[in-house]
């Protein structure tokens, strides 16, 4: 009996012994309490997961990649109408949705407002898959394995990554029981997630083909929804050149793949030479042998047919995007490894299930691997606390435009710069206690792009502050005073007038230039922005006089730190 037959027959058998959800009201209010308790249970746990695995966004709140950069700004110049506008190339409405909440509650505290909300909704996705009536056996396991996956955290604990989470709940739609069960609440949870992830794309073939099999209205009307999101992720795709970095495939490549996404599933390394890659990539050998191995002794042909597919998907879609030889569970992109890595325990989790005797130890095995893999190579992720929100944010609303300073990673050294107007700032400010002025900003900055085409700064060899150089000075500024050196150690003092830009490259770990800004009635002192390559400092703030002193000093002994001071030559 083929797939399509068995599927046809299964739902006809679900239609003909369809009864109400609950025949007996004593019964169904005991298992309601029970579904209650095990929802609370599994949502105190997703909250107590994540806060061990990303504490910094409790900690220090902070912005973070598009949320900071696109969906921060565009609810306060467009308002709610922005709902539905994409990201980076794909719609994101449940990010959007908790960002706005946030922004239109607790402005002052977005950050933090932002990442509880997030967390309430992460907690709702594992009540979910663990009280859904899917085909999935042990399903309150299959909830909490998501929160184990062995990677770096990236996608736990903020607004933006939101949509990863999204996305399991689509992954669980086509594997949901046969019958009209629950119609209106799936097709609501296919649209709302549907618009929220680009991964609709890739469920959508496969809830079509469950529509297609089984022929009841409810399966069309759902199949029928999810397409329609697909098509318009794809529009937005399109419309969006968007640079991969897409793996060429070749035997090394296949290597890869069953190392990474295989063989570290159950051995974390964060680098591996030639020879480890090839064990890991035999032990990824042996981990894929026994997937197929549980799939195929699954009973449920459907069920391993929707795990097979989310599985070889997910990874086809991570090579597809990045290449598999700079991505790794812990190092670039941990993110590209989240759908694989819990599909991988999903299935395993069904073998466990499905055992008997001896056979168990068999998949309980990489499990318990994988856990302990979690707990010792990605399991919290540091956050610099470089970054002060209240300060920005109220610095931010003394200039015309401020380059904020957004995470991209949680490295200082690897940000984000989005220009905030003052618009912006002030809606977000309007609650705050005011900071006092030296406890401010009294400039802002920006990347100014890479010398020569490199990610190193220009090298300036000395420069005097008569104007006497040795080197070149940086293209379009007029040299004022600089210094330079295997060991920079020093600082320069000048007279700046207010719109003038300072040029400079420094900063070590643990020692970021500092400032010393005079003015006739104040006096802000402080560190400035951590910045390996050269970015501009530019002064047009309103709390700076037309002329003042302005000393800069380094004392990092970061090997090519330097100071380029002046203005932009006419």
């Amino acid at each position: 009996m083929s797939l399509l037959t068995s599927l046809r027959a299964a739902g006809a058998d679900a239609r003909t012994a369809a009864r109400p959800f609950s025949q007996d009201t004593e019964a169904h209010g005991s298992g309601r309490n029970r579904n209650i308790a095990l929802a609370a249970a599994i949502a105190l746990a997703t909250v107590a997961v994540l806060a061990s695995r990303r504490t910094t966004t409790l900690t220090t709140p902070y912005l973070w990649a598009e949320d900071g950069l696109d969906i921060v700004p565009q609810f306060v110049l467009r308002g709610w109408p922005s709902l539905l506008d994409p990201i980076s190339g794909y719609m994101a409405f449940i990010p959007r949705l908790i960002s706005y909440i946030a922004l239109s509650v607790t402005p002052q505290a977005y950050p933090l407002t932002g990442t509880v909300l997030s967390w309430a909704f992460m907690a709702g996705v594992r009540a979910f898959l663990a009280l859904a009536p899917t085909r999935l056996r042990a399903r309150p396991w299959i909830a909490l394995a998501c929160l184990f996956v062995p990677t770096d955290p990236e996608v736990f604990g903020t607004s933006l990554y939101s949509f990863w989470w999204a996305g399991l709940i689509l992954m669980a739609l086509p594997m949901w029981e046969y019958g009209p069960r629950l119609f209106k609440t799936r097709l609501a949870l296919a649209v709302v997630c549907g618009l929220s992830t680009p991964v609709t794309v890739m469920i959508a073939p496969l809830i079509a083909l469950r529509a297609v099999a089984l022929r009841t209205r409810h399966d069309i009307a759902i199949a029928a929804a999810v397409a329609v999101c697909a098509v318009l992720q794809v529009r937005e795709i399109l419309a969006v050149h968007t640079d991969t970095m897409s793996s060429a495939m070749s035997w090394r490549t296949l290597v890869q793949i069953f190392d990474k996404f295989f063989g570290r599933y159950v051995w974390g390394l964060d680098t591996a030479n030639a020879s480890q890659e090839f064990w890991l990539a035999v032990l990824g050998v042996g981990l894929a042998a026994l997937i197929v191995y549980t799939l195929v002794a699954l009973k449920d042909r459907w069920l391993a047919l929707c795990l097979l597919y989310l599985l070889g998907g997910s990874i086809a879609l991570s090579v597809m995007r990045v290449s598999v030889e700079i991505m790794g569970p812990t190092g670039g992109g941990p993110r590209y490894f989240f759908y694989p890595y819990v599909m991988l325990g999903w299935i395993l989790i069904q073998g466990l299930a499905s055992a008997r005797g001896n056979m168990r130890a068999l998949f309980a095995a990489p499990l318990l691997f994988a856990l302990a893999n979690a707990a010792l190579s990605g399991w919290n992720r540091a956050v610099d606390d470089t970054f002060s929100f209240r300060r920005q944010i109220q610095s931010c609303t003394h200039f015309e435009e401020y380059g904020m300073p957004i995470h991209k990673a949680g490295s200082r050294f690897d940000i984000f710069r989005g220009t905030y107007p003052r618009r912006v700032c002030a809606y977000i400010a309007a609650r705050m206690e005011p900071l006092e002025e030296n406890d401010l900003r009294p400039f802002t900055w920006r990347h100014a792009g890479f010398a020569a085409g490199t990610r190193h700064p220009l090298r300036i060899v000395s420069q005097t502050l008569s104007g006497t150089a040795a080197g070149t000075p940086p293209q379009g500024y007029t040299m004022r005073g600089t210094y330079d050196g295997l060991l920079p150690i020093g600082d320069v003092t000048l007279e700046v007038r207010r719109g003038e830009m300072i040029l400079y490259a420094g900063g070590g770990e643990s020692k970021p230039p500092r400032y010393d800004l005079r003015t006739a009635t104040h006096h802000f002192t402080g560190a400035l922005p951590l910045c390996p390559e050269p970015c501009t400092l530019a002064f047009g703030s309103d709390l700076l006089p037309e002329t003042f002193t302005l000393r800069l000093s380094d004392d990092s002994d970061a090997p090519g730190d330097w100071f380029a001071v002046g203005q932009p030559a006419p």
